[in-house]
């Protein structure tokens, strides 16, 4: 019996690809896609601030049925005084859109990370099927999982040098 979802999130990758957003896959997603196993629930996303890419991310997730956690307008959520300030009032890192059909499926956006333009152009593309897939760099990856140093990112760091090791010796 084949699951109706493959790829946990093709349906998010497939939109935003068509509608040309621009972003990278970050966070435990990322750590699977380079080949460590681990559980991972939610989708982590890093994305061009500016107003276009921001519009276009916003109107995807709505039209798959995400909402967002934080009631927040499209006029205001592509506004990068809006995400400044909700960053600096409330310490919000991200902005998570959820599908209210399941609990436990969750978009959560970068929209108060340092280097994202960086970030972004040093992407990789992975093929999962026909499917193309922007992934952070790993050395990327690694350092914003240092930085973040909670236990798990400290395991996903040890093994993403492990994984980065293994890529040299071959």
């Amino acid at each position: 019996m084949r699951s109706r979802e493959e790829i946990p999130y093709e349906e998010v990758y497939r939109a935003l690809n068509k509608a040309r957003v621009d972003y990278v896959v970050c966070g435990g997603s990322a750590v699977v896609m380079f080949g460590f196993a681990r559980l991972t629930i939610d989708l982590d996303l890093i994305v061009s601030l500016d107003e276009k890419n921001l519009e276009k991310l916003y109107d995807v997730l709505l039209k798959l049925g995400y909402k967002t956690r934080v009631p927040i307008k499209k006029n205001e959520f592509i506004r990068k005084e809006t995400l400044a300030r909700l960053a600096k009032e409330k310490n919000m890192k991200v902005m998570s859109f959820y599908d209210p059909k399941d609990a436990f499926k969750t978009v959560d956006v970068g929209v108060n990370l340092p280097n994202v333009s960086q970030i972004l152009k040093r992407k990789k593309f992975i093929k999962a099927g026909r499917l193309k897939i922007p992934l952070i760099f790993m050395n990327d990856l690694i350092k914003m999982k240092a930085a973040l140093a909670r236990p798990k990112d400290i395991i996903d760091v040890e093994n993403l040098k492990k994984i980065k090791q293994n890529e040299k010796k071959r």
